[in-house]
């Protein structure tokens, strides 16, 4: 695989002078055969007949495009540079053709999240200065998120997606002897240098923030978050290592095979849609690839992947250590949103190297990073992006932006290469002004069949606490079944047996006021859910107010003790 160095990007920049987003989908447009760009699940692949994925070609991609821009100026809707509005829906078919057609209209759009509430959103398009909503109808719950943004966010209005039943009759039915209308509006180099697209925060921690890409910052995204293979999305394109993903591979004219991301993931699911894809590359969150790493049929996906990626959290050091041994090409990539990129990956290492989980700044890149040390916590460094950093689109004081990205160097000097660790909000911040760090309890307790998920709390508190949730794998639901004779607090009680050997090992790697007590450990039913991002990170902040009289009871008894 090209390394990413200036040289290249320059050369890339002369190929792809001047680009607008939808050059992604017109420089294939008059190929021919034209290639087949996305794919996505059929609506009747549960009856086993015929392909799992229905595929579409750029040029019938241009046609739906076309129509709907033709139904949308129809409607009153006319090109508009700069006009912002937000899109919200599961992103399928209707939801890419949409936003081509959007950004041919000029707009700029606003990337939505089904997991954020109406009052997030309606201040995510507050503060882009948006007008408008355009929403797919068919998704679930999307007219009532849309319904609660026009209350809250006043004069907003509600654009429905044009029906695929609409689009794709006017695209076969289209006269091609007629002349087509302009395909663009306006000129490139004013296009160009406008905002594309507006990506957000989280809003784990707050409401979301926009975070604006000009059309130029497109092309620092899709050169640096994808490759020139087919490749498999198994979360949300409305994020921005997905969409550079999905818009990545689709400008290298390869298949962009998407999962429907609408239903909880299951781990057999995505074995599912592996099988039927069998992509060349397949970045994922860890949480996506740890669903299916333990089992034969996941494992052969892995296997079967010219390159493998995680990103957006950390993959668990015994789960990475798991899939090198196992003849995975695994690999991990850090971006951010703030910086339009990737811009840093393990991925360049020689085949063989072990050492998947220290990534290389490009050095066309690393003058504009510095790696800050973290006090009171060495060797922790903050990643942080100076001022200089090309792309960068939002500074804070000082001229700089922080990515609260905390990382470890390698252990040889000589080697300018950095571990992801965690990230600032890992941190548990004691009310005796230490801080304590989850990441060794929760990784070690998550790589056990016994457990779904773990996280530590204690934000406020004299010592740390643990929540765990049991895994509802049916062999361990079996296992439970036969056991019980008793209430729950004995279940839980017999339950913390089993663990708290694990739990003793991350005990022995942590300073001695981050050790977790026995009586410190609370474990929550088998049908509790962790609210989780659309990557799959649990989300802290949210965990400590949907879990707040289960924390307060283990204190109260730690009070009692």
């Amino acid at each position: 695989m090209e390394r990413f160095t200036q040289e290249a990007f320059d050369e890339h920049s002369r190929q792809n002078p001047l680009l607008v987003l939808d050059d992604v989908l017109t420089r294939h447009v008059h190929q021919s055969p034209s290639p087949i760009l996305f794919a996505y699940p059929r609506a009747d692949r549960e009856g086993g007949d015929g392909d799992y994925y229905e595929t579409f070609t750029a040029a019938q991609l241009d046609g739906y495009v076309d129509a709907v821009v033709r139904h949308l100026v129809q409607s009153g809707h006319e090109p508009n540079l700069g006009r912002v509005v937000g899109m919200l829906g599961n992103p399928n078919l209707d939801w890419v053709v949409h936003l081509f057609a959007l950004s041919r209209l000029g707009y700029c759009v606003v990337m939505m999240s089904l997991r954020q509430k109406a009052v997030g959103l309606a201040s995510l398009l507050g503060s882009a200065r948006g007008d408008a909503v355009v929403y797919d109808e068919a998704t679930p719950d999307t007219a009532d998120l849309v319904q609660g943004i026009v209350a809250l966010q006043p004069p907003t209005s509600a654009i429905p997606f044009v029906p695929r039943s609409v689009y794709t009759a006017a695209a076969a039915v289209r006269n091609t002897s007629t002349p087509k209308p302009p395909r663009f509006f306006f000129p490139r180099e004013k296009q160009t240098d406008t905002t594309a697209v507006f990506f957000s925060t989280s809003g784990s921690t707050g409401l979301p923030k926009p975070i604006p890409y000009r059309h130029d910052d497109m092309a620092l995204s899709l050169f640096t978050s994808s490759l020139p293979l087919t490749s498999l999305l198994s979360w949300p394109s409305y994020h921005g290592w997905g969409l550079g993903i999905l818009l990545g591979t689709m400008h290298a004219g390869k298949t962009c095979y998407v999962m429907d991301t609408g239903p909880e993931l299951t781990p057999g699911a995505l074995i599912e849609a592996l099988e039927a894809a069998r992509p060349e590359f397949l970045p994922a969150p860890p949480y996506n690839v740890g669903l299916i790493a333990q089992t034969p049929r996941g494992l052969a996906c892995l296997q079967a992947a010219e390159y493998v990626t995680t990103g957006g959290a950390r993959l668990p050091d015994e789960l990475g250590k798991y899939l090198v041994e196992h003849g995975v090409n695994i690999s991990t990539s850090l971006g951010s949103s703030e910086a339009t990129r990737n811009f840093a990956t393990s991925m360049w290492r020689a085949r063989g190297d072990p050492e998947w989980d220290y990534v290389e700044i490009p050095p066309v890149l690393r003058p504009h990073i510095l790696l800050d040390p973290v006090p009171g916590n060495a060797p922790l460094h903050e990643i942080v992006f100076l001022r200089s950093f090309p792309g960068l689109s939002h500074v804070e004081e000082g001229n700089v932006f922080r990515t609260g990205d905390m990382m470890r160097p390698h252990e040889d000097p000589r080697r300018d290469t950095w571990k992801f660790v965690c990230r600032e909000g890992d941190f548990t911040a004691l009310s005796t002004s230490m801080k304590v760090l989850g990441v060794p309890f929760e990784e070690r307790l998550r790589a056990s069949p016994l457990v779904e998920e773990a996280v530590v709390v204690g934000v406020g508190r004299t010592v740390p606490g643990l929540l765990v949730v049991p895994a509802t794998r049916e062999e361990e639901e079996e296992e439970e079944e036969e056991e019980e004779d008793g209430d729950d607090e004995d279940d839980g009680e017999r339950f913390v047996e089993r663990v708290w050997p694990l739990v003793e090992e991350a005990n022995g790697v942590v300073p001695g006021h981050a050790e977790v007590s026995r009586d410190m450990v609370r474990v929550l039913p088998r049908t509790a859910r962790l609210p989780r991002t659309d990557k799959g990170n649990v989300m802290r902040q949210r965990v400590y107010t949907e879990f707040a009289s289960e924390i307060e009871g283990l204190y109260a008894e730690e009070k009692r003790g």
